[in-house]
């Protein structure tokens, strides 16, 4: 279905929220290989990829998730597809520990966890079509 929404909808992605996921991206990448203390170099070599290779597969990489962001969001609002606070409560009491539901009870995690809902209930959405 995703593939289907990118080939049918065109939209626009400032290059500076291109820039920015792209380096969030290899700043990921980076911590996971200094953790198994693996040097970018050594990785490069073993994919078999130059950095400016790999950045250019993360700016493709990243400007799909960014249009598909873009569109689901759009579809959500035009679908008038929405999350009450009860059910942000549901996720939140689900969660198997006190110290991570309290962590969770925040504004910012209760929009992050809005935010996911509403996009699986337009996926879902979709999919239904």
């Amino acid at each position: 279905i995703f593939g289907t929404l990118l080939e049918h909808i065109q939209v626009v992605v400032p290059e500076i929220l291109i820039r920015d996921e792209v380096n969030q991206s290899l700043s990921r990448l980076v911590r996971q290989l200094e953790k198994m203390r693996i040097p970018l170099e050594d990785y490069l070599t073993s994919v078999n990829k130059t950095a400016d290779q790999l950045r250019q597969e993360y700016a493709m990489s990243s400007l799909a998730t960014l249009q598909l962001e873009f569109i689901i969001a759009t579809i959500a609002v035009q679908e008038k597809i929405g999350v009450e606070d009860k059910q942000v409560d549901e996720v939140i009491q689900a969660l198997p520990d006190e110290n991570i539901r309290k962590a969770n009870n925040t504004p910012q995690q209760r929009n992050n966890i809005r935010a996911n809902l509403i996009k699986r209930k337009t996926v879902d959405y979709l999919l239904a079509l």
